[in-house]
């Protein structure tokens, strides 16, 4: 589990996708609800792609 200090789910969205190589990444990361982005960071899991 990562820890990520930020004013907004925007700030930790960059913050915590700025911190790994992108192979590394786990899934698409958004600021939720829509309606107030700035509340909530939600992780969405995505299988890896792999290279063909």
């Amino acid at each position: 589990m990562s820890v990520i200090k930020a004013d907004t789910a925007e700030n930790a969205i960059v913050r915590l996708a700025a911190s790994r190589p992108e192979a590394e990444q786990a899934g698409v990361y958004e600021a939720w609800p829509v309606d107030e982005p700035g509340c909530n960071l939600r992780l969405t899991f995505a299988p890896r792609q792999k290279p063909s």
